[in-house]
C-alpha cells in the first residue's frame, strides 16, 4: 500500500510541477505572439493561348513553362525592342532563371502566340 501511495504522491508532484512550469511558458507565447501573414499569389496556369505582345506579367506567368521572372524579362524585352514578330524571337530574351531554347519554344508554341 505504501508503494501505491508513494506513486500517487510522485505523480501528483510531477503533474503539479509540469503545470507550474508549462503554464507560464504557454501564457508567454500566447501573449507575445504576433501573427504575420504573407499571401503569395500564384497565378493559375491557363490552358488557353496567350499573345506575348499584349499580355501583362500576370497573364504571361500564368502560362505553363513561363515563371514570373521569365514573364518580367519578356515584358522588359518587348518594351525595349518592340513587339515580337514570331515566337522564335523569345530566343533573344535574356533571363538568368530561364533559357528560351528550341525545346522550350517548341513546348510553348501551342500556349503562346504573337
Amino acid at each position: 500500500m505504501s508503494k501505491l501511495r508513494d506513486m500517487l504522491i510522485l505523480c501528483s508532484a510531477l503533474i503539479f510541477s509540469v503545470s507550474i512550469f508549462a503554464a507560464p511558458v504557454a501564457t508567454k507565447v500566447m501573449t507575445k505572439q504576433k501573427v504575420v501573414t504573407t499571401k503569395v499569389v500564384k497565378a493559375k496556369k491557363v490552358d488557353s493561348v496567350v499573345n506575348i505582345n499584349k499580355a501583362d506579367i500576370k497573364t504571361l506567368s500564368s502560362v505553363k513553362g513561363i515563371n514570373y521572372r521569365c514573364a518580367k524579362a519578356i515584358i522588359k524585352y518587348r518594351n525595349k525592342h518592340g513587339a515580337f514578330k514570331s515566337i522564335n524571337d523569345l530566343k533573344k530574351v535574356k533571363c538568368k532563371k530561364c533559357h528560351f531554347g528550341k525545346k522550350k519554344i517548341k513546348k510553348l508554341s501551342n500556349r503562346v502566340t504573337v
